[in-house]
């Protein structure tokens, strides 16, 4: 351990909050077992978030084997589930010093308690640099061989699959997933994790925010701990009646978190349940306006549109959009009769500060066309127009239109105005749009000029390609050059592992854009790439045909 670690009742305590999670917990346990005995005490306090499952009992036969094992109940079965909250009763419950905090459905296949606690100093915090996922195969063949005999690391290293999605995000949404260590002390400082997060998601990137923006602390991503993520079925509750509020509800955290200011959350109180089964927490069953700014509302309703469209539901889409630029918390009752039109109502929000009112214009204009209204979908891209930085967005979504009606000189010609009218930098849509104007180049045999526009953008690293658009460019480049040094190198690596669900990812998202050619070629790449995840390739090969029918019906037209 480092010189400046903390030394009085020198120890971990490691946090486990567990929801019907009972079995998993028993396979992190083994895993724990393996490393064991560590060089300093470590105690495990499991944190029940009203499960109904045998989580205690699983918790008591560690007891039984000479573990130094606690199990806490936070709510009565029933009540509202809150991660956020148990991860904080855990917390305050700690005797020592060092805080890991972890989840009961990975395993340790390297020693990454030790790991941890030997990178760990003052004024920073530390995380595995590798989170890979167990397949739904892999996990069962695991299963399988558990009933013979006791598993070891090897045999889950042997079975690790897919990229570190969660470490290393190619979207820049790094969480603290895993295992993750930092001083009690200073968890205590932040008042632990927002507690107003009940729904899945943000609530580590929260603390995370406040950890690096506004403390100040050094993230260090500590080589060679590294976990597995044991297969389970999805256990979010967001369907039926309530999926409205609980989209609404993701949203808002998504926004909140990427916001350090205050960094301290949970002011009145934190870790304690505070209701009865049929009495929510207050705070949890919707999050009143007063308590939140302004643009995380907005970008809640955003969000939610978002999915609808995104789930085939675009007048509901149509619906949460016109709540969000109505901005309805902003003003009292007396001023709801007139709120003017879409297009003073979306330079009113541009106006006010809300930084992303643009991105809500195209959705409202994609969610206005997918519901059948063309005449609204040019009404609200007309008003976007006036709008900064908008020009590429714009030209990209109106050449798509124009390009599936067959319009594609004219398509062409929008998207290259609208690539010329502003710096490339400054519209996050600018590889889509230079991608869809390749496209268009190959349908009007024109493969030299989509292959210099092309290999323009990756010579001059102008606009900056993420991991994703990066693969979607070469995949374009490879297929374009056909000849014997295309295919070297491709599909690559990507943070040292096989590409394939980067590949498949990669590839849905091009489909959503309608670059049909370029799916198409992930697609082909995913469905022939490495690892053992036979139900990924087979939905790669049955997409990989479908666009490729798509790019069959278009080169036709």
């Amino acid at each position: 351990m480092s010189s400046g670690a903390p030394t009085a009742d020198l120890g971990v305590s490691v946090v486990l909050p567990c929801y019907n999670r009972g079995a998993y917990l028993a396979r992190w346990l083994e895993a724990f077992a393996w490393w064991a005995p560590y060089d300093l005490p470590v105690e495990i306090i499991v944190v029940d978030d009203g499960g109904a499952d045998q989580a205690a009992t699983v918790v008591d036969r560690g007891q039984a084997r000479g573990l130094d094992i606690h199990y806490r109940r936070v709510r009565p079965p029933d009540a509202p589930r809150n991660n956020g909250q148990a991860r904080n009763a855990g917390i305050r419950a700690a005797r020592f010093p060092l805080i890991l905090n972890s989840d009961p459905d990975v395993v340790f296949v390297t020693d990454v308690i030790r790991r941890l606690i030997a990178a760990w100093q003052p004024g920073t915090f530390c995380s595995v640099s590798g989170y890979f996922p167990l397949t739904r195969r892999a996990w069962l063949a695991l299963w399988d061989e558990s009933e013979r005999r006791p598993l070891r690391a090897d045999d889950y290293r042997a079975h690790l699959d897919g990229r570190q999605n969660l470490v290393h995000s190619p979207d820049d949404v790094h969480g603290l997933h895993g295992a993750f260590l930092c001083d009690r002390a200073t968890l205590q400082r932040l008042r632990g994790y927002d507690e107003r997060f009940y729904c899945w998601g943000w609530e580590d990137r929260d603390l995370l925010t406040r950890l690096e923006q506004g403390l100040g602390f050094t993230r260090r991503y500590v080589e060679g701990a590294i976990v597995a993520h044991q297969w389970h079925p999805t256990l979010r509750a967001d369907d039926g009646a309530a999926r409205s509020r609980v989209l609404w509800q993701m949203g808002w955290q998504r926004a909140r978190a990427a916001d350090a200011q205050p960094i301290v959350r949970n002011p009145e109180s934190w870790g304690e349940w505070r209701g009865t089964a049929r009495e929510p927490m207050p705070g949890t069953s919707h999050i009143d306006p007063d308590a939140a700014r302004p643009s995380e509302i907005f970008e809640a309703y955003l969000y939610e549109a978002q999915v609808w469209r995104r789930e085939g539901h675009p007048r509901l889409a149509l619906e949460r959009l016109r709540v969000a630029f109505a901005r309805w918390w902003e003003w009292s009752g007396a001023e709801a009769s007139d709120r003017g039109p879409l297009a003073l109502q979306i330079a009113l929000a541009t106006a006010a500060g809300y930084a992303r009112s643009g991105e809500a214009a195209l959705e409202y204009a994609k969610a206005a066309a997918d519901a059948g209204d063309p005449r609204l979908a040019a009404t609200v891209l007309e008003a976007a127009a006036s709008l900064p930085d908008m020009a590429i967005a714009i030209a990209s979504l109106r050449a798509r239109w124009l390009a599936e009606a067959g319009a594609i000189g004219e398509a062409i010609r929008v998207l290259e105005d609208g690539l010329a009218a502003e710096p490339l930098a400054a519209s996050p849509l600018a590889a889509e749009a230079i991608a869809r104007l390749a496209e268009l180049f190959i349908r009007i045999d024109r493969p030299d000029a989509a292959q210099a526009r092309l290999a323009s953008v990756v010579s001059r690293g102008e606009p900056r390609l993420d991991v994703f658009e990066r693969l979607l460019f070469d995949a374009y480049l490879v297929r374009l050059r056909q000849d014997e040094t295309a295919g070297e190198g491709w599909p690559p690596r990507v943070a040292g592992q096989a590409a394939g669900d980067f590949l498949f990812s990669a590839a849905a998202r091009a489909r959503r854009a309608g670059l049909v050619y370029g799916a198409t070629i992930l697609f082909e790449a995913a469905a022939a790439s490495e690892g053992d995840d036979d139900g990924l390739r087979a939905r790669a090969a049955s997409l990989r045909d479908q666009t490729r029918d798509e790019w069959q019906a278009l080169a036709l037209r």
